[in-house]
């Protein structure tokens, strides 16, 4: 059987780069081992401290103009396909067919259209630090959506094309925990092993296994969208040893689980810590069963080791709802403090900072702040008394006397504030 690899991979691309690039867990996309998943570009050469610095200002630059055209052109699709179809030997016209099927189907411009539709949506995109891996320079990204509705970082590969031009040739999605065009080659994997039979000799021990189980994990993903749970995490317990120890196939065993009962989730997280003991994406989904458990001690040190490999202060945000609710004021002070540094100019910092002032019954320092929030980022404030969360605030002396100075000052579009809107990371779905 052959098949056109435009077609294959026709259509397929804008839904799946939306969840990878933007973290919404993919529960209908088969999963794989990564331990031996190969999309090493033989031909990549590291740029240097300067190229990474280079292409940070040019994606700086398009995401303040939020110009997806120009986003565009710091992509480079054919190193990115280089590294999706490595070692696999395939013809050209393979190869141009696929390429044919990323443009018609949103191709790697998705990319720009979710990250740029993030930012008009009011969500950002902010460079955060140089990661550094080997002799290789990353820089790191991250991605906020709206309303703080989701978290998620970057690691950007950076090649140089042939006019000595840094580009994007790779992402590392801290959520998804490996590369972009590992996350695309799995898709890839049936339709070039339908095109050539003989591919499985060549495929290194985890695609191989991969492919041989593949119709399982259809059949996995077919019953999780029928919400027939169980019988998901029943055939997940027959795949090989090897596949049921693989970081990819215990992230999408998660989302079924999430769907069965907490204790299911939790032995799913605790393989994953027993595993993958220094993995992102297995600390942000844990996040989530910990939140509904209500272990903010776990929490706390979950971010924690968010914060040591990450390393960006903002992340300190997630730290602050578990932090009051154990009445550890002194460390959400210390906490919000640390991510208004590494983030001024995120509005859900200032919220955050808010619901503790809030808790704190201090009133004079939530109108102070509610004055910096309306001055900085043009709000005006709709009657404080309608909001549970000010009640006290409202009818305090300071609140009476701040409501009245704010219906005096402005005539603005009235806002209510939702001062408990603090980020988390996506949810898989």
């Amino acid at each position: 059987m052959h098949c056109n690899p435009a077609y294959n991979i026709k259509g397929l691309a804008l839904s799946f780069m939306a969840a990878a690039l933007v973290g919404c867990g993919d529960s209908n996309t088969p999963t794989a081992p990564d331990g031996e998943m190969s999309t090493q570009d033989l031909n990549h050469v590291a740029a240097s401290p300067a190229d990474a610095e280079a292409l940070v200002k040019a994606v700086e630059k398009a995401v303040a103009h939020q110009d997806v055209n120009a986003f565009n052109a710091i992509i480079d699709e054919n190193r990115m396909v280089d590294r999706i179809l490595a070692g696999l030997d395939l013809k050209q016209g393979f190869r141009n067919g696929f390429m044919q099927g990323m443009k018609e189907g949103g191709g790697l411009s998705s990319l720009s259209n979710e990250i740029i539709g993030t930012v008009q949506n009011g969500g950002d995109y902010t460079f955060v630090r140089m990661v550094k891996h080997e002799e290789e320079v990353r820089p790191l990204f991250r991605l906020v959506l709206a309303e703080s509705a989701g978290i998620n970082y970057h690691e950007l590969v950076v090649s140089v094309d042939a006019n000595k031009q840094p580009r994007i040739a790779d992402i590392h999605v801290h959520l998804s925990g490996e590369m972009l065009s590992q996350s695309i080659r799995r898709l890839v994997l049936p339709a070039v092993a339908a095109e050539n039979a003989g591919i499985l000799a060549r495929l290194s021990g985890a695609e191989s296994e991969y492919l041989n189980h593949i119709e399982k994990m259809k059949e996995i993903n077919n019953l999780s969208k029928a919400e027939k749970y169980q019988e998901a995490m029943a055939l997940f317990a027959s795949l090989p040893e090897a596949m049921q120890k693989d970081k990819t196939v215990l992230l999408s065993k998660l989302i079924v689980a999430q769907n069965v009962n907490d204790t299911e989730y939790s032995k799913v997280i605790q393989d994953l810590e027993r595993y993958f003991p220094n993995d992102t994406s297995r600390d942000f989904r844990a996040m989530d069963l910990l939140i509904m458990q209500g272990k903010h001690e776990e929490l706390l040190k979950t971010v924690d080791r968010l914060l040591q490999m990450i390393q960006d202060p903002y992340l300190n945000t997630l730290k602050v709802d578990s932090l009051l609710t154990l009445n550890r004021m002194d460390e959400a002070r210390k906490a919000i403090a640390e991510a208004r540094t590494a983030a001024p100019d995120r509005i859900d910092v200032y919220w955050v900072e808010v619901s503790m002032q809030l808790k704190a019954k201090d009133h004079a320092a939530t109108a102070a702040l509610l004055d910096e929030i309306g001055e900085k980022f043009g709000m005006a404030f709709d009657d404080l008394t309608s909001v549970p969360e000010y009640a006290e605030f409202a009818a305090s002396e300071i609140g009476k006397e701040w409501m009245s100075r704010q219906a005096a000052a402005s005539e603005a579009q009235p806002a209510i504030p939702e001062p408990l809107a603090t980020p988390e990371p996506t949810k898989p779905q």
